[in-house]
């Protein structure tokens, strides 16, 4: 496999938005039909692509393990609504607070953030002292994705008929009813802006 990078706008590239259900348009197919690609054009060595795609890899993990996340408009639960205190507030907007499925919940999504944290800071240092390979990253890539994907369904579950029908120019059920909607895009989002491996 060897890698190369090329501008967008090279002949034979067809580029298509795709609208997400939020209404983001981050995400596009890229289609290439007979396109000319130069060998100035190619990162790293003849078949030395895994190596590059690795590396890649290694710093997508790295950064979307440990960031912030956007709702609402962009494709990725934030803390936002996800926050512990911003549960507590939602169910005290609704009369739950004191039920007790609804503080198991909000604990629950709490425990995942503290976790998310334990496991970025233990496997950042050990990836930095060399205990752990570059590879690693993988763990904080598939524990973010799938806490996202709980925290989302944790706000929509505690925010009831109001996460699916919020009322005009309410932001915070906006924000869950949209954030639901595209909660499995945590899972696969982020990685190399346009690039083809061949």
């Amino acid at each position: 496999m060897t890698v190369f990078s090329f501008p967008v706008d090279t002949p034979g590239i067809d580029i298509h938005r795709i609208e997400l259900v939020n209404g983001s348009m981050e995400f596009c197919q890229e289609f290439l039909t007979d396109v000319v690609v130069s060998d100035r054009d190619r990162i790293g060595g003849v078949d030395a692509g895994w190596d590059v795609v690795t590396r890649w890899l290694y710093h997508e993990r790295t950064i979307s393990g440990g960031s912030k996340y956007v709702t609402g408009r962009g494709s990725r639960p934030n803390d936002g609504p996800y926050d512990a205190r911003a549960m507590l507030d939602t169910a005290r907007r609704l009369g739950t607070v004191d039920d007790g499925p609804t503080r198991a919940l909000i604990g629950e999504a709490h425990t995942l953030s503290l976790v998310m944290r334990a496991l970025v800071g233990a496997v950042t240092e050990k990836m930095a002292s060399g205990a752990l390979p570059n590879h690693a990253a993988a763990m904080l890539r598939l524990f973010s994705g799938t806490m996202n994907v709980r925290r989302a369904t944790v706000a929509m579950e505690l925010s009831g008929r109001q996460g699916v029908a919020w009322p005009a120019g309410d932001e915070t059920f906006e924000r869950i009813g949209v954030g639901y909607l595209a909660r499995q895009v945590a899972c696969i989002v982020a990685g190399p802006p346009r690039w083809h491996a061949t």
